[in-house]
C-alpha cells in the first residue's frame, strides 16, 4: 500500500478477522485494512464491513462502514474479497448530478452519497441506494464535515450556481443557430463567485482529509484555455461564470497535496421539457482533448461518460478533456453552424476502456 492511500477490504462474515497493521516508512503510513463481519440476518446473505486505515501521519484516521453483500454460498478465498468505492456527488439535487447518483447506485461497485442546498425531501427521483445529504458548499466548515463523516474515496463536483442555472449554463437553450438563449438573473451573479467558493472548499476538505483518491471537476467548456471553443454570445453572457470555473480549475490543479485530478467541460447540457434525459442519450458521447468539441449534450448520456471516465483513472488522471457528442457538434467559427454528415470531426475522440 502507498503512503496515503485508503483501501478498503472486505472478507466473508464467518471468515477469520485480519488484523490491520501500520507500516511507517519516510514518514509516509502505508495501510491495510481488517475485516470485520456479521450476519445481516436475511436470507443467505450477510452484510460485511471493514474497519479501513485511511490518511497519512497525523492526519491518519480509521473509519467503518458497510460494503455490498457477499453470498454465503460462495468458497473462500480470493473471490471472498470485495471492494467498494464511496463515492460522493456534489450538485445532486438535480440536472446532472441527479442523473448520475441514479446511475452509480446501481452497481455494487460504489457507495452513493450525493449532497446539495436541498433537504432530500425536497428532491424527487434519489434511489434506494444512495444516501442523501444537505450542504451548503460555500460554508467551507460544512463541507469539511460532511467529508469527514462520509469519508469518500472519490469526490464528482457538479456544482453550480442559481445564477449559472438560470443563465442556461447546466441546461443551456439554442436557438436554430446553436447560440445559448440567457435567461433571468444574468446580472446578479457578476460576484457571486459560488463555482469557485464551493469547489475550492471541496478542494480543500480532499486534501485536508487526506483519503480521496480522485476528484472529478464538472466544468464548462469556455473555461481556462477554451474560451475561443464557444460562440461568441455564450462567452460574453456567461464570462463571469466562466471566469469561476477557470479560478475552480486551477485550484484542483494546484492542490496541495496535489489530489488526483480529472476536469471535463461540457458543452450545453440538454434534456426534455419535463426534465427528464432527451432520447439523445441513447447516443454515446466522447471525451477528447481537444478544444474544438462544441455542441448540446444529453445529461444521461453525459453521466454515462462520467462513470467511464472513473473507471479509467490510468487513462485520464490529471487530465482536462471535452466532453461532446460526436452526433451533435456545432462549428462556432466563422458562424455557428451543424457539422455537416459529410465533414470530419474537427477533433480526435480518446480512448476510454
Amino acid at each position: 500500500a502507498g503512503g496515503g492511500m485508503a483501501f478498503q477490504m472486505c472478507a466473508r462474515s464467518d471468515a477469520f478477522d485480519v488484523p490491520a497493521w501500520l507500516h511507517r516508512a519516510d514518514r509516509s503510513v502505508c495501510s491495510a485494512s481488517s475485516a470485520v463481519g456479521r450476519s445481516g440476518g436475511r436470507g443467505d446473505a450477510r452484510w460485511n464491513y471493514c474497519v479501513s486505515v485511511r490518511g497519512m501521519g497525523e492526519r491518519a484516521g480509521v473509519g467503518f462502514r458497510p460494503l455490498r453483500k457477499v453470498a454465503q454460498g460462495a468458497s473462500r478465498g480470493a473471490s471472498d474479497l470485495v471492494m467498494s468505492e464511496v463515492v460522493l456527488v456534489v450538485g445532486a439535487s438535480r440536472g446532472l448530478g441527479l442523473e448520475l447518483v441514479r446511475l452509480m447506485a446501481f452497481s455494487s461497485r460504489y457507495t452513493v452519497h450525493g449532497a446539495s442546498t436541498r433537504s432530500a425531501t425536497a428532491v424527487t427521483g434519489i434511489p434506494a441506494g444512495a444516501t442523501f445529504h444537505e450542504l451548503d458548499a460555500t460554508n467551507a466548515s460544512s463541507v469539511a464535515d460532511l467529508i469527514r463523516a462520509v469519508e469518500p474515496d472519490v469526490i464528482i463536483s457538479c456544482v453550480s450556481s442559481s445564477a449559472a442555472m438560470d443563465a442556461g449554463l447546466d441546461d443551456m437553450d439554442l436557438n436554430g443557430a446553436g447560440e445559448a438563449q440567457v435567461g433571468a438573473g444574468e446580472g446578479e451573479h457578476e460576484t457571486s463567485g459560488v463555482d469557485y467558493v464551493a469547489n475550492k472548499n471541496l478542494i480543500d476538505a480532499a486534501c485536508a482529509m487526506g483519503g480521496v483518491t480522485r476528484f472529478i471537476l464538472v466544468s464548462a467548456l469556455g473555461a481556462g484555455d477554451s474560451e475561443d471553443s464557444v460562440p461568441a454570445q455564450v462567452k460574453d453572457n456567461l464570462r463571469p461564470i466562466l471566469l469561476d470555473k477557470s479560478r475552480a480549475e486551477k485550484a484542483l490543479r494546484t492542490s496541495k497535496p496535489p489530489l488526483q485530478y480529472t476536469i471535463l467541460r461540457p458543452g450545453p447540457l440538454t434534456s426534455t421539457s419535463d426534465g427528464t434525459a432527451s432520447e439523445a442519450g441513447k447516443d454515446e458521447a466522447v471525451v477528447t482533448e481537444s478544444r474544438f468539441g462544441y455542441g448540446p449534450l444529453d445529461r444521461r448520456a453525459f453521466a454515462v461518460l462520467i462513470k467511464k471516465v472513473l473507471e479509467s483513472e490510468s487513462e485520464t488522471s490529471g487530465k482536462t478533456f471535452t466532453a461532446v457528442d460526436p452526433k451533435r457538434v456545432l462549428l462556432t467559427s466563422p458562424y455557428v453552424r451543424p457539422l455537416e454528415f459529410w465533414e470530419p470531426l474537427p477533433f480526435t475522440p480518446y480512448n476510454l476502456k
